[in-house]
């Protein structure tokens, strides 16, 4: 089962779209969101986020995954 603190942690940097928004959020530090991140990922064995030296956006599958679970089912 994967700890809900890592969960939150990647729910705020996806909405928030960087991990000093984030942990300004979080009221924690970057350095802390980006080892949750990181735990996660590795919990998860997938990438979560691509990451630049000005931005994080997350990775294409999540990202997939996302819009066909918000997308309306046809019956």
């Amino acid at each position: 089962m994967l700890d809900f603190e890592l969960l939150r942690a990647f729910v705020t940097v996806a909405d928030c779209g960087g991990f000093h928004r984030a942990a300004e959020r979080l009221n924690l530090t970057q350095s802390t969101v980006s080892q949750q991140i990181k735990r996660l990922e590795l919990e998860t064995k997938r990438p979560l986020f691509r990451r630049t030296t000005r931005s994080v956006a997350r990775d294409r599958r999540w990202r997939d995954a996302a819009r066909r679970r918000a997308s309306p089912v046809a019956i």
